[in-house]
């Protein structure tokens, strides 16, 4: 899988509420920071593709 592949992340999103839902107080816990760190995972993802593309750009304008 390259760089350039968009995954979505939105099953493991759901699965992961529906275990915040199951598990009590510390279990919840548990799996919302899991989620976030899922969250944050796929948003810096997102962000380091956007840079390579303009990375690209310089480069062939550079060419």
């Amino acid at each position: 899988m390259n760089m350039e592949e968009t995954i979505d992340i939105s099953i493991a999103m759901r699965k992961l509420h529906r275990l915040q839902l199951e598990e009590g107080d510390l279990g919840a816990a548990y799996w919302l920071s899991i989620s976030e760190l899922l969250q944050r995972t796929s948003d810096y993802r997102n962000r380091a593709i956007a840079a390579e593309r303009k990375l690209q750009k310089i480069r062939e304008l550079l060419e």
